[in-house]
Formats: structure tokens, sequence, C-alpha cells
């Protein structure tokens, strides 16, 4: 089984908040991928905490440092031409939010590419219900 992650749940690595002792349970299946838009989207969020002061810069360089390192292990999906054909069909049976709606159509291109079942993890109940709907397991949360 392959774990897909949103950035809703990979950022949870990276930054203590609610659900980031289960994404670290989480992050010990030994398939897991995320969208290439997730790594925007967490640098994004540590620049955020570091603008609010609840990170330093020393602390946010180090944390994308280590985002870097985690992405190598992980089945990056890139933002290709087949991931924005796939968004189109997504967001007309779903009210999603753009990155959202990438991470979806990559979590099912995951799966339509290696044929093994894949958990979804997000913490977006919009999302979850889209993912359920498309026919992925979804990990439950939030």
């Amino acid at each position: 089984m392959i774990a897909y992650f949103d950035a809703s749940a990979l950022v949870k690595r990276y930054v203590s908040e609610e659900g980031s002792e289960r994404v670290h349970d989480w992050l010990s299946m030994p398939l897991r991928a995320t969208s290439r838009w997730s790594q925007v989207e967490i640098l994004s969020a540590l620049a955020r905490r570091t603008r609010e002061g609840h990170v330093t810069p020393a602390q946010r360089n180090a944390l994308a440092a280590s985002l870097g390192q985690d992405l190598a292990a992980l089945m990056v999906v890139e933002l290709t031409d087949e991931v924005i054909a796939a968004t189109e069909g997504l967001f007309a049976r779903h009210p999603l939010r753009a990155g959202d709606c990438i991470h979806l159509a990559s979590a099912l291109l995951v799966k339509l590419r290696t044929g093994q079942p894949l958990l979804f993890h997000a913490f977006d109940q919009r999302l979850n219900d889209a993912a359920a709907a498309e026919g992925l397991l979804v990990a439950g949360v939030p």
C-alpha cells in the first residue's frame, strides 16, 4: 500500500501541531508519495511561521533542508501536463481549491501508475470527501 500525503498532513512532520504524532506514525509506511506542490506549500508555511516569530530563520532553514532530504525518499509527482489535465474533471465533480485538486490528481495518478492501493492522508475534510468519492482509501482525518 502507498501512503499519499497532501501538504496539510506532511507539514506536520516539520511543525508541531495537532495530528503531528499520527503523521510521524504514517511516515513509517515503506511506500510514500506526495506532489511537488507540497514542497511549495510547506516552504510557504515555514516562511509564515518565521514571519510570525514562531520559527527562527535558522530553524526555517534547517526544516527546509530536512524537507528536501525527505522528498528525496518519497515518490514525488511532478506538476506535469498530465496532472494539470486531470484537475479539470476533478474541479467539475468536487468543490476543491487549486492546491487540493493538484494533490488529488497526483494521488490518483500514483494509484493508476503503480496499480497499488493508496491510502490518502489529508487534514481537510472537503479534500478527504473528494478523495473517497474518487475511490481512494482515506486515513480518516481530521
